[in-house]
């Protein structure tokens, strides 16, 4: 079963030694995969800093099916707030899909990312429902994600669900909820 599950020291410790072993992986000793390796580093080392002070409340890592950490996701709940919704930050994808990025968009490739991005949305989406909100915010932090935002709404018609820009932000909002 698909789960995003709240971040704590034993988790990131898990995270750690499967993302060290996939940095290892990696193999070459170009300029990419050593700031690749230090990106990494830095992130865990802020988490597990977030943890040991009891600070990570709003921090989850994806875990698929297989077991395997693959993102870690900063998701808000501001449904007490006073525009209702959950809000998601950011998504940190595990080194195996960034260090494939931009050089391998195969099949499996793309499929792979769908994976990670599709269930983070998915479970950042049911915690807004399972928190009583009809609204998830997501952040677009770099020029790719704003762009795929604009296409996203571009389809809007396609989906569901209410889905407009606000910003930098993609608001997805469904008719139920506060």
């Amino acid at each position: 079963m698909l789960s995003l599950v709240p971040i704590d020291i034993v988790t990131i410790d898990d995270l750690k030694n499967q993302w060290v072993k996939q940095l290892d992986n990696i193999g070459d000793d170009s300029d990419l995969t050593t700031y690749l390796a230090s990106q990494y580093m830095h992130l865990i080392d802020w988490h597990v800093k977030l943890c040991d002070d009891d600070s990570c409340k709003d921090v989850y890592i994806y875990k698929a099916e297989d077991g395997r950490l693959r993102a870690i996701a900063e998701i808000l709940d501001s449904s007490r707030s006073k525009d209702p919704s959950v809000k998601l930050l950011d998504i940190h994808i595990e080194p195996d899909l960034n260090s494939q990025f931009p050089d391998q968009l195969d099949f499996k490739f793309m499929m792979d990312l769908a994976e990670v991005f599709g269930a983070v949305l998915a479970l950042a989406s049911r915690m807004a429902f399972d928190n009583g909100t009809n609204k998830l915010k997501i952040y677009g932090r770099t020029e790719q994600m704003q762009s795929l935002f604009g296409a996203l709404v571009s389809q809007a018609d396609e989906f569901d669900f209410n889905m407009y820009l606000q910003g930098k932000w993609l608001i997805m909002e469904t008719g139920e909820g506060k």
